[in-house]
C-alpha cells in the first residue's frame, strides 16, 4: 500500500512567510530562517524513502520562486497548491495524491518543525489502519500533521479558523460526520519568537543535525 507524505511548503518571500516573527525579526531575516528550516526538514525526511514513503511538496510558488529551484538539498516531487483558501488548498493537495494512489494513506505535514522526531510520520501511517483520519496537535491549539487514508473534505473545514481553535474545531468537525479519528503526540512548529527560542534550546540539547537551521539561529545571536 502506498504511503504519500505531503510537505506543505511556501515561496520563501521576504515579507510573506514566518510573519508572526516580524518582529522582532525584519522580514529578510525571517524568510532566511523559514528557508533554512524547510531544507532542513526535507533533508531530514528523505530518509523516510528508504521505508516506502514518498515524498512530494505542496508548493505555494510566486513570481519570484515559481519552483522549488531555489532549495540547496534534494527536492521531492512536486505538486502545486491551489485555492484561495487554506480549506482548498488542503483538499486540493489531497486529492492529487490519491489520484497518484488510489487506496493509499496520505498524510501532509508543516514545513517549520525540522526535528518533528520522524517516528511520528511512521506512527502516523500505521494508526491509519484502523482509523479515518489521524491528527497531530500542536501546542498552540493548532496541528503540525494530518492524515487521511480516503478523501474525507470535512476534515478541512476548520484550519481556517482561529489559530488557536484549529484542533478543536477539527475535532468536532470529524465527530460530527462520525468519523474515526487517532492523535499524535503533542509538537510545536515555529511561528512565534518563543517557538524559536524552544528550537534553538532544543538545538543546543541535541548537539547535532538540521546545519542549516543552527547556522540561522548562530545569526540572530540565539545560539
Amino acid at each position: 500500500m502506498r504511503q504519500i507524505l505531503l510537505v506543505f511548503v511556501k515561496a520563501p518571500t521576504p515579507g510573506k512567510v514566518k510573519l508572526r516573527l516580524s518582529p522582532p525579526l525584519v522580514p529578510r531575516q525571517a524568510a532566511s530562517l523559514y528557508r533554512a528550516l524547510v531544507e532542513d526538514l526535507l533533508e531530514r525526511t528523505a530518509a523516510l524513502e528508504e521505508h516506502g514513503v514518498e515524498r512530494v511538496c505542496a508548493y505555494n510558488p510566486d513570481s519570484d520562486y515559481p519552483d522549488l529551484s531555489w532549495l540547496s538539498v534534494a527536492a521531492p516531487r512536486l505538486c502545486f497548491q491551489r485555492g484561495s483558501t487554506l480549506e482548498e488548498r488542503y483538499l486540493h493537495a489531497f486529492d492529487q495524491a490519491f489520484a497518484t494512489a488510489p487506496g493509499g494513506r496520505v498524510v501532509a505535514i508543516a514545513s517549520d518543525i525540522p526535528l518533528l522526531p520522524l517516528e511520528y510520520i511512521h506512527l502516523s501511517f500505521k494508526l491509519l489502519d484502523a482509523q479515518e483520519v489521524v491528527l497531530g496537535p500542536c501546542a498552540d491549539g493548532g496541528h503540525y500533521l494530518i492524515g487521511l487514508r480516503r478523501r474525507h473534505a470535512e476534515t478541512f473545514h476548520g484550519v481556517s479558523g482561529p489559530s488557536g481553535q484549529i484542533f478543536e474545531m477539527t475535532k468536532k468537525e470529524l465527530a460530527s460526520h462520525g468519523l474515526s479519528y487517532d492523535t499524535l503526540p503533542p509538537y510545536y512548529d515555529v511561528d512565534t519568537y518563543q517557538d524559536l527560542t524552544r528550537l534553538a534550546k532544543d538545538l543546543l540539547a541535541k548537539g547535532n543535525g538540521c546545519p542549516r537551521t543552527r547556522k540561522a539561529l548562530e545569526q540572530l545571536k540565539l545560539l
